[in-house]
């Protein structure tokens, strides 16, 4: 996980952080003055060096936990799914009449592109054209 930390003072701060016995410096950056005040940030997915930010004297003082970004989970494709290629289906409306012609759905089921894509995945079917 990417956890990112916010100066609380200043759009431009370092901090020296002990790690593992080490001293490290890190900047909280890219922080502006105009056209509004936003302070620098740092971001780590160092596992080790998160928990040496959090348990340092200045955490909560100087600087602050902003986020917490989960890694994106890639979705699977089924093992089974039937790609339809771009010479048989263009278009968001072609892919439409398919899903209807071929797996019964109808047209108010898929109002838009989004759907369309989501029902045909769920009926083991991928478009080429969308991808």
């Amino acid at each position: 996980m990417i956890k990112t930390y916010r100066s609380i003072n200043s759009f431009k701060f370092s901090a020296a952080i002990t790690v593992g016995g080490h001293v490290r410096f890190i900047d909280f950056l890219h922080g502006t003055n105009f056209p509004e005040i936003k302070n620098g940030t740092f971001s780590t997915d160092n596992k080790e060096l998160q928990d040496a930010i959090e348990k340092n004297h200045l955490f909560g003082k100087e600087f602050q936990l902003e986020v917490i970004e989960q890694p994106k989970q890639e979705e699977k494709e089924p093992e089974n799914l039937e790609v339809i290629t771009s010479e048989d289906v263009k278009n968001v409306q072609q892919a439409k009449e398919w899903l209807i012609n071929n797996k019964g759905l109808k047209l108010a089921q898929l109002p838009n592109k989004e759907v369309v894509i989501q029902k045909a995945l769920e009926n083991n079917i991928r478009f080429e054209c969308f991808q």
